[in-house]
């Protein structure tokens, strides 16, 4: 694979490697505005627990060419989004696409971080994902393996990544490196909650798709 794909061709690239999967699954969902403050308690509580919407696509391999996927994108309603879900079903058991949402700014230091964080991921005993991809996205990056994990080995996965969030006492140091948040920690919790997580596809706010800059080897 070249560093010119993007998010379309690595779904394309993962039903290559992956002959078993049959349909994936997507949501469409329009994302909730950013707000600057949270200025009363209750209205702090409801954005922490909140959980943005969604409508779910099963779409079946034969529709999942690359000019397939570009037109789910193109029939987006105004101001919708595409994300991929983590869980396939293969052979009635579940299996899921191992990925990570990352929170940290975009930055060559940053970028060397997330590589060999996830090189580490790669090498601990049963996560065998075949390697992954780093997309550049809106404001930081995604992460997505080329193989699949079942449940077991996907949970532990999870628990994982929560783990490459700084520890306390490289606060400071994180947060010089404009790496203080490295993972998105509220990702990572609705994913566990609902059994399975999704990452956005479909175009930037720039109209561009997330684009793949970094290879990470198995």
């Amino acid at each position: 694979m070249s560093q010119a794909m993007d998010s379309i061709d690595v779904v394309v690239d993962l039903l290559k490697n992956n002959p078993e999967i049959a349909a994936l699954g997507f949501n469409t969902y329009k994302p909730r505005p950013a707000r600057q403050t949270c200025g009363q308690l209750e209205e702090l509580r409801e954005t922490i627990f909140h959980h943005v919407p969604n409508d779910q696509l099963l779409i079946p391999r034969s529709s999942l060419d690359r000019e397939g996927i570009l037109r789910l994108c193109a029939e987006l309603s105004p101001g919708s989004r595409l994300a991929l879900r983590s869980e396939i079903q293969v052979s009635g058991a579940p299996k899921f696409i191992p990925m990570i949402d990352f929170i940290c700014e975009k930055s060559e230091a940053n970028l060397r971080l997330l590589s060999s964080q996830l090189g580490h991921l790669h090498r601990i005993d049963g996560f065998n994902t075949g390697g992954g991809v780093l997309l550049e996205t809106d404001n930081s990056y995604h992460y997505q393996a080329r193989r699949l994990l079942p449940l077991d080995k996907w949970t532990s996965f999870i628990g994982h990544v929560l783990l490459l969030h700084p520890p306390a006492e490289h606060r400071e140091l994180a947060h010089r490196t404009g790496a203080l948040s490295v993972i998105d920690v509220r990702w990572a919790g609705h994913v566990l909650i609902g059994g399975g997580g999704a990452l956005r596809i479909s175009q930037n706010f720039d109209g561009k798709f997330p684009r793949v800059v970094k290879q990470v080897a198995a």
